[in-house]
């Protein structure tokens, strides 16, 4: 893209690029915890292993439960690929969607919701779920600086969200 038309000032990408290990490490770590506050708890051992929302569905859902921290895997994946010279189009799709949705859909919600998370949520929870979540879009454009996005990396990034979205929505 032309440099009036990027999504974000190169010093941003160029430092995402830079500190892709660093960047790959925050996403893997996001995921774990994104896993554990779905209800994977392998600690504390206390803990039931299985709680909150993935127990309240069948196992084969589960890929399904935990959007944004499966967004924040293929992100971290992606990055992860490209910085050992090993790119893969569908997962660089997979991710860039994935981050772009869920990184403002979620923002969105907090907000306009914002008295009832308020309600049950701390105020630095809150605020790490609503900052996490807009870090997502950031990285998706960092992505974007490096991905081609062909019709059929698209297309199976729109069927992954579109099935998401079905079994969230109506399932």
């Amino acid at each position: 893209l032309p440099r009036w038309l990027a999504p974000l000032p190169r010093a941003v990408e160029d430092f995402g690029l830079r500190a892709v290990w660093l960047v790959v490490l925050t996403n893997l770590v996001g995921t774990a915890f994104g896993f554990w506050y779905y209800g994977f708890h392998p600690v504390p051992l206390s803990d039931p292993l299985i709680t909150g929302q993935f127990a309240m569905e069948p196992a084969i859902l589960w890929p399904l439960i935990p959007d944004s921290p499966v967004a924040t895997l293929f992100i971290g994946l992606a990055l992860g690929a490209w910085a050992l010279d090993r790119s893969n189009e569908y997962l660089n799709a997979l991710a860039f969607f994935g981050c772009w949705k869920l990184g403002f859909w979620t923002p969105f919600v907090l907000i306009v919701f914002s008295e009832n998370f308020l309600a049950t949520t701390p105020l630095p929870m809150y605020l790490f779920l609503l900052f996490s979540h807009l870090a997502m879009v950031v990285q998706a454009f960092v992505l974007h600086r490096i991905s081609e996005f062909p019709v059929k990396a698209v297309g199976v990034a729109l069927l992954w969200y579109g099935l998401n979205d079905l079994v969230d929505y109506f399932v």
